[in-house]
């Protein structure tokens, strides 16, 4: 037994204290399951769980019950794990605390979240050389909205042969009742995401950061995601920090940083104008990359004005815009491109047409190019609004989006009428940029 020594210097008295460590007495908490790999025992704790460690989580949670703590001291965990309802899963540190698996020879779910439970202070590590889907961190059925990811690191690793497998920091395959009604909780938050696939042989890999493939709410806050592997030639097989592949369902994206080698986020393709499935908010995208799909923000974004006031002008041939208001007589014939200080991302655009003499057709078409001064053949955002006489008209477009790298391309804003604008005809056009 472990004792301290006490002696007094104007007496020959020695207090012994008794310690409490290995061989001493247990000690008992009320509703906390703790988990030690250095003195845990899962027989003994069996018979005494809430006195006595466990070995491992998976021996704690066949006894935890909703309402209970698994409480998990430092050490590396070689299991994979299912949260039951209820049961919250503390480590003592993400830097110490590591639940993992190295050379996982079958298809592996590290960790499975089970409804109203709590993850947190872990690192979840989960590699393998085999053509296998590894999964770090799962939410089934209603836990996207009910269960909680905090203070937690995810690494998930592949290196092994071509194949079609699947690598997943997170997947959530479960179902939300009105994903796009705002809740007060995160699914995640201050947590690291990291999803690597070094081999660039591994084509067939299906690289996801977070995977969103059901119609449900799923939020991150404070949160990094980072992916990287090589690109297949099947259009699935890329690396996607976020992506959801439902329309029904509202991923918002934080405070965070998203980094995916291929895209940074991925969304459906959805009509123009109807409701995104993924917001943003304060959130980095690293590469500016969206597939080309739409997003929203839920804060004002950069914008880029254009405002047009026409003369008894005849519109049929294309002709340039220039950002700012200007009278539509002094529109270029030419193309005019300008470019950005930094990298952007343009994702939305929008017409209105106030009160036109004439009912017309007005187009905008948007183009991407590396020579200011040429347009491309091709726009990627075409504006098409049939605007009435007399009447205030006004569509959007919020179904695309466009890398513009810094200083290298060159954004042209092209504008035709199917017949005369008058003297008091007044357009104007928002761009948004991220």
């Amino acid at each position: 037994m472990s004792y301290f020594q006490l002696y007094q210097s104007n007496s020959s008295t020695s207090i012994y204290l008794s310690g409490t460590g290995p061989t001493g007495p247990a000690t008992s908490f009320g509703n906390l399951l703790r988990v030690d790999s250095v003195y845990g025992n899962d027989s003994l704790a069996a018979s005494a769980p809430f006195s006595n460690p466990f070995k491992t989580l998976t021996s704690a949670l066949s006894i935890a019950s909703s309402g209970q703590t698994v409480q998990v001291l430092p050490g590396n965990y070689n299991e994979t794990i299912t949260i039951p309802s209820g049961v919250a899963v503390r480590g003592t540190n993400s830097q110490t605390t590591i639940l993992g698996i190295t050379g996982a020879t079958g298809n592996t779910t590290m960790v499975t979240m089970g409804t109203q439970t709590r993850l947190e202070d872990m690192t979840i590590s989960l590699a393998s050389p085999n053509n296998v889907n590894l999964v770090g961190i799962y939410f089934p059925g209603a836990t996207p909205t009910n269960s909680k990811i905090r203070t937690c690191v995810a690494n998930v690793s592949y290196d092994g042969p071509t194949g079609s497998n699947a690598v997943y920091g997170i997947l959530a395959d479960g179902t939300s009742t009105n994903p796009k009604t705002y809740a007060s909780s995160d699914t995640i938050r201050a947590t690291t995401i990291n999803v690597n696939v070094p081999n660039s042989g591994c084509t067939g890999s299906t690289i996801r950061g977070i995977y969103v493939s059901n119609a449900c709410r799923f939020t991150t806050r404070d949160t990094n995601i980072y992916t990287n592997g090589p690109t297949g030639s099947n259009g699935s097989n890329v690396s996607i920090g976020v992506e959801t592949t439902h329309t029904g369902a509202f991923v918002a994206l934080k405070t965070s940083s998203i980094y995916g080698s291929t895209f940074d986020i991925k969304q459906p393709v959805i009509a123009s104008g109807n409701n995104s499935t993924m917001e943003l908010s304060n959130t980095d995208l690293i590469n500016a990359n969206a597939n080309s799909n739409g997003f929203t923000v839920n804060t004002a974004p950069s914008h880029i004005f254009y405002s047009i006031v026409a003369s008894n002008f005849n519109s049929i041939v294309s002709h340039y815009l220039t950002p700012g208001s200007l009278n539509f007589s002094n529109t270029s014939l030419n193309p005019i491109g300008i470019n950005f200080a930094q990298t952007i991302i343009i994702f939305e655009a929008e017409l209105t047409v106030i009160n036109p003499t004439n009912t017309n057709t007005i187009t905008i078409n948007l183009y991407k190019t590396t020579t200011p001064m040429i347009s491309p053949s091709s726009p990627f955002c075409t504006l098409s609004l049939s605007a009435t006489a007399g009447a205030v008209s006004t569509i959007k477009a919020n179904n695309f989006s466009s890398t513009f790298n810094s200083q290298t391309d060159y954004l042209i804003v092209q504008f035709s009428s199917s017949g005369t604008l008058g003297n008091t005809d007044l357009l104007s056009i928002s761009i948004a940029a991220y």
